[in-house]
């Protein structure tokens, strides 16, 4: 089942009560709130995403400063590319749940989230992720990253990875690059 695109470019949707909907049998999440630009808050704690493999550009362009991914399952997920891309009002971003080992796509999934401050992505695991490019890029206001534990022995494209970041350190000592393509800029 497919909820994709389900809201995108409902520019001038402000309110919306999606506690009563039953997620469980949905693989295809992409692009359901996708440009939901006077969308300010967004309550999904009662989706149910075990199921889901597609998460691509689902809240990518909207003015959420927070968003509660606590309750998400994103165990059977491989594609999280742009998730959050454009999230501009974005301070604060806890993703220790996410269980990311099934994931060969996280390129764009943070780009442009200028306003991060905060960004809990430790947990990841990044073994069959092929590609990273534009990942991180844009985060001027995010001064510390923790990657220590990205597993990169499978990624092919890390172009743009880290552009026009502010970060203050980062540790890329276990990174590697045997397969990479594309390491431009």
């Amino acid at each position: 089942d497919y909820v994709s695109n389900m809201f995108e470019d409902c520019i001038m949707l402000k309110d919306i009560n999606i506690n009563i909907f039953n997620t469980d049998k949905v693989i295809d999440m992409s692009f359901i709130f996708y440009r939901c630009s006077s969308l300010s808050e967004i309550n999904i704690t009662n989706f149910n995403t075990h199921q889901v493999i597609y998460m691509s550009n689902m809240f990518s362009a909207c003015p959420f400063s927070y968003i509660d991914l606590s309750n998400f399952n994103t165990s059977t997920v491989r594609n999280m590319s742009n998730m959050f891309r454009n999230c501009g009002q974005l301070k604060s971003l806890d993703l220790y749940n996410f269980d990311t080992k099934k994931v060969e796509d996280m390129s764009g999934m943070f780009s442009f989230c200028s306003c991060l401050t905060s960004l809990n992505i430790s947990s990841f695991n990044t073994n069959k992720v092929k590609d990273m490019s534009w990942m991180f890029d844009f985060l001027v206001s995010l001064k510390e990253l923790d990657i220590s534990n990205f597993n990169t022995e499978n990624v092919e494209d890390m172009s743009n990875m880290f552009d026009y970041c502010k970060l203050k350190s980062l540790n890329l000592s276990n990174f590697n690059t045997s397969k990479v393509r594309n390491m431009n800029r």
